[in-house]
C-alpha cells in the first residue's frame, strides 16, 4: 500500500528517554516517602497496566488532591535529566535522510512541548519533519485519535491514507482509532506488552525504506 504521510511517535521510536522517565519516577519516589522503585515495578504497573506513581504513594497518605503538585515534582525532575543529555535511536536519522521530501513527516507524542524541545535541541532531527503534534496541542493523549487526526489535518491528507510508527498498545490503538495503519517497532519494555494489534511489527527502523519501497 502506497502512504500520503507517516507520522511518528516520539519517545521509543525516535529517542531513548524511558531509562530517563523511569529514574524521575524513581528519585520522587524515593525522595518523598523512601519508596525504592524498581524496574519490575515500573514495568508491569506504570508502563503495562497504566497505573501512575499516584497508586503507589497512595499507600503513604497521598491523595489526588496532590497529583498536579506531584507529576509537577516529576516533570522537573526529568526536565533536568534530559538537559542532561539524550540519545537517538540507533538509525533514525539515516532512515530519516532516505525519507526526507518523499512525504510529508510528523511526529505525534505524548511529551509536552518543553519537554519536546529539550530533548530535540541536542539532536537535529526536526528539519526532516513537517510538523509536530505534541501533548499541548490537543484535549486528549493517546490512545485517543484526536492527536493523530490533528496530524492528517495538517498534512492535508486523509487518515486512512497515513502510516504511523509506534512502539506501545496506546499509540497502536490511538493510531487505529484514528483509521490510519500502524507499524510498532516494540522497545525492550514493550515487548512485553500486546502489540499484536499493530497491523506490521518491526525489528528496527531502518526497514520502513525498503518496506515502503522509497
Amino acid at each position: 500500500m502506497k502512504f500520503d504521510a507517516i507520522f511518528f511517535d516520539n519517545d521509543g521510536i525516535l529517542v531513548e528517554t524511558d531509562d530517563l522517565f523511569f529514574q524521575a519516577c524513581k528519585t520522587l519516589l524515593k525522595d518523598l516517602v523512601g519508596y525504592e522503585l524498581s524496574r519490575e515495578r515500573y514495568s508491569d504497573h506504570i508502563l503495562m497496566r497504566g497505573e501512575g506513581f499516584l497508586e503507589i504513594l497512595s499507600h503513604y497518605g497521598y491523595t489526588e488532591d496532590h497529583e498536579d503538585e506531584l507529576r509537577k515534582k516529576r516533570t522537573d525532575i526529568y526536565l533536568d535529566l534530559l538537559r542532561k543529555g539524550v540519545s537517538p535511536i540507533p538509525e533514525v536519522e539515516s532512515t530519516l535522510q532516505k525519507l526526507h521530501k518523499k512525504l510529508p513527516l510528523g511526529v505525534v507524542t505524548a511529551a509536552q512541548q518543553a519537554e519536546f524541545e529539550i530533548i530535540h535541541s541536542q539532536l537535529g532531527l526536526l528539519p526532516y519533519f513537517d510538523f509536530i503534534v505534541h501533548r499541548d496541542d490537543v484535549v486528549h493523549s493517546k490512545p485517543h485519535p484526536e492527536g493523530y487526526l490533528l496530524a492528517a489535518e495538517r498534512a492535508k491528507v486523509s487518515p486512512e491514507n497515513c502510516l504511523v510508527i509506534e512502539d506501545s498498545p496506546r499509540g497502536i490503538a490511538a493510531a487505529q482509532a484514528a483509521g490510519m495503519t500502524c507499524w510498532c517497532i516494540p522497545t525492550e519494555q514493550t515487548k512485553q506488552m500486546d502489540i499484536s494489534a499493530a497491523d506490521q511489527i518491526l525489528d528496527s527502523i531502518s526497514e520502513l525504506p525498503t518496506r515502503l519501497k522509497l
